[in-house]
């Protein structure tokens, strides 16, 4: 069985931000040398802003990001997929991808004019918040607290219909509840929790309830597992057992075409989950799965196949 791989979420630009060099065999938890160790991996690299940050100081992060990223596609064998036709033939040619994403779109200052900006870059996927609040919406450091949670903002209900028609993919997994239903009423395509776990299995504000779940089936989109330890279980250590655990409720619900893999890798300091510590690693995953007796077939699905077919359906041609 071909080991290949679609991670949705990674942190990883922002350390090739303060030192490209550790992007060839540095201790990150992603790097050129432990993409190569699976047949295919494309990862997506996020584009992470802090909302405590000053306009100027996100400003200038966002120009590292730029250069970072043009230094790393010009260095390193890498194939950036932008487009249906670029995923199709990185799939079959297999190696090392990326997919580009902003994770907080809180530096925004004119929303229609800086998301054509950044699709031209090569962003295909971006969400409204982290865990604080921004100019859209609540994030979802509110947890499960209704009389907090404000839901999205005027100008983030807009902002939906604006991703949407730019062509990107609107990433859910940083809403405050109230917010990812607010999404729901506004959007009419398919979004991603790009980094998110079962809340049934672990009750984190970062996990996706199970109606969540099921209105992300309806609509056809996908939930990547997150390789965060207090997304995973309660107490540690945690293995890739307990990882397995949420695969396994959400294939009970039903999800076996809308599950995948967000590992939040270089995004989770010193917390790991034993067995997956990097993207050498997440292969062990699969290998978790079918110990459960799931069919190559279903985890070549939850590992690649299911985000590979999610992206074909609505990247650009």
């Amino acid at each position: 069985m071909k080991k290949r791989i679609i991670d949705t979420h990674c942190d990883t630009l922002m350390a090739y931000c303060q030192d490209n060099a550790g992007f060839c065999s540095g201790t990150w938890d992603v790097t050129f040398d432990k993409m190569s160790a699976n047949d295919t991996y494309l990862g997506t690299f996020a584009m992470y802003f802090s909302a405590t940050d000053t306009p100027e100081q996100r400003a200038e992060q966002a120009v590292k990001y730029a250069e970072a990223y043009a230094h790393l596609l010009e260095n390193h064998a890498v194939s950036p997929i932008r487009s249906a036709a670029e995923l199709e033939q990185f799939a079959q040619q297999g190696g090392n991808g990326i997919l580009l994403s902003i994770e907080n779109a809180c530096f925004f200052e004119d929303d229609v004019n800086d998301l054509k900006k950044y699709w031209d870059m090569g962003v295909r996927m971006i969400s409204f918040t982290h865990f604080k609040d921004s100019q859209y919406g609540c994030g979802n450091a509110v947890n499960d607290t209704p009389e907090q949670d404000t839901g999205l903002t005027e100008r983030g209900r807009r902002m939906v219909g604006l991703v949407e028609e730019t062509g990107m993919i609107i990433d859910v997994s940083h809403l405050s509840f109230k917010s990812f239903w607010d999404v729901c009423e506004e959007a009419k395509r398919p979004f991603i929790a790009s980094h998110s776990n079962a809340h049934a299995v672990c009750g984190h504000g970062r996990n996706v309830k199970d109606d969540m779940f099921a209105e992300i089936m309806r609509r056809g989109g996908l939930i990547g597992m997150c390789f965060c330890p207090p997304f995973v279980a309660g107490e540690e250590p945690i293995t890739v057992e307990q990882m397995a655990d949420h695969v396994d409720h959400l294939c009970g619900l039903g999800g076996q075409d809308n599950i995948c893999i967000g590992g939040d890798l270089d995004g989770i300091g010193d917390m790991k989950v034993a067995g997956l510590e990097d993207c050498a690693n997440t292969w062990n995953l699969a290998e978790a799965l079918l110990r459960r007796n799931y069919s190559e077939e279903l985890v070549d699905k939850i590992m690649f196949g299911n985000a590979y077919a999610f992206l074909k359906k609505w990247l650009p041609v």
